[in-house]
């Protein structure tokens, strides 16, 4: 069972113009929705050699010490403006890094700055992605 606080590696489509990442990267588990069968997500990025974007206000940076993380190999942020939606089933769990999960104060902070910043700015349409598993599934193999 996938949980918030854990980190998925995925191919996703970033936008509804169908931009296809090329390679897997991770993604941040913010929210699980049993009513609406989803499981929202914010991808992960780098922060070496990417400094400069932890001054954006769409980018929240997560250390991957103190204390030490193993869902993260690296200082990161998560990027907030967009929308990751996941058709919630069976079998997500194939695509986690790990069992672990971010540990709690980061999480917690992460997810609040992430809804914070979704709750005062507008996510633009083309950036507000719904996956089915179907199509998860279809651009993991690509």
């Amino acid at each position: 069972m996938i949980e918030v606080g854990q980190v998925l590696s995925l191919k996703m489509r970033f936008n509804n113009s169908g931009l296809i990442s090329k390679t897997r990267h991770p993604y941040l588990v913010v929210e699980i929705n049993d009513e609406f069968g989803t499981v929202e997500i914010a991808q992960l990025d780098s922060l070496k050699g990417k400094e400069y974007k932890a001054a954006r206000k769409s980018n929240k940076v997560i250390y991957n010490n103190n204390p030490d993380e193993t869902v993260i190999d690296t200082d990161s942020y998560i990027q907030m403006d967009n929308t990751f939606l996941l058709e919630n089933h069976d079998g997500l769990e194939k695509y986690r890094r790990q069992e672990d999960k971010l540990s709690e104060v980061k999480l917690k902070d992460a997810i609040y700055a992430y809804k914070e910043y979704h709750r005062k700015n507008e996510i633009d349409e083309d950036k507000q992605v719904y996956l089915s598993k179907d199509e998860l599934s279809k651009l993991q193999h690509i």
